[in-house]
């Protein structure tokens, strides 16, 4: 017998809070972890690293935010 089990979760790059959307929330919670203020978690984490270099850094959090500020098209 094979047991139902629910798909993982997959969460959308820049969506840090995990609520579906990528929005100003996200880019201060990345804002906070940059200034050391409110750390992410692991998980958390793996959403903000947005300019593939393997850290997350006040880049990752300028690229965000000029995302949620419709700058920029796409993460």
């Amino acid at each position: 017998v094979e047991e139902d089990t629910p798909d993982p979760v997959v969460y959308e790059k820049g969506d840090i809070n995990g609520d579906g959307s990528v929005d100003i929330t996200d880019a201060m919670l990345l804002f906070y972890h940059v200034a050391k203020k409110e750390l992410l978690s692991e998980a958390q984490l793996t959403r903000a690293e947005l300019t593939g270099d393997e850290s997350v850094d006040i880049a990752d959090a300028m690229n965000l935010f000029y995302f949620v500020a419709k700058k920029i098209p796409s993460l």
